[in-house]
């Protein structure tokens, strides 16, 4: 992280957009490490939940399982105490997407983009809760 002298709101909108700019260039533990920083540094920031859900499928991509666990629960906890029923609800039965589908080299899946409105479905089939590769 580069030491520039900042505002602290003007750190804060550096810190939220270096970890989108980070997770689009697939630069998983730096913006990890761009969320963490923003968290210790706002630990009251507004909308530390979606900072959190962000934070939760790096850790798995980073193999940080009990940290992605700690993550979730601190999620939920956030929402129950903001009483945010309905998100609480959407977390505790998430729709899972096999792991192949996670990137490009591995799903299989390819998309022409032309100009102009189009449409494109891509049927997924269903799977059961995938058993973590690692563990095999």
């Amino acid at each position: 992280m580069h030491n520039i002298a900042t505002k602290p709101l003007q750190k804060l909108r550096l810190l939220l957009a270096l970890g989108e700019k980070e997770t689009t260039a697939n630069q998983e533990a730096e913006a990890y490490a761009s969320y963490q920083t923003l968290l210790r540094e706002f630990p009251d920031y507004a909308d530390k939940a979606t900072v959190l859900r962000k934070l939760v499928p790096l850790a798995r991509k980073l193999n940080k399982a009990a940290e992605a666990e700690r993550l979730e629960a601190e999620i939920k906890k956030k929402l129950a105490a903001e009483g945010k029923l309905e998100e609480l609800k959407q977390l505790e039965s998430p729709l899972r997407v096999p792991t192949k589908y996670g990137r490009v080299e591995t799903s299989g899946q390819s998309l022409v983009v032309k100009p102009g409105k189009q449409t494109h479905n891509i049927n997924l089939p269903a799977v059961p809760d995938e058993v973590d590769d690692k563990k095999e």
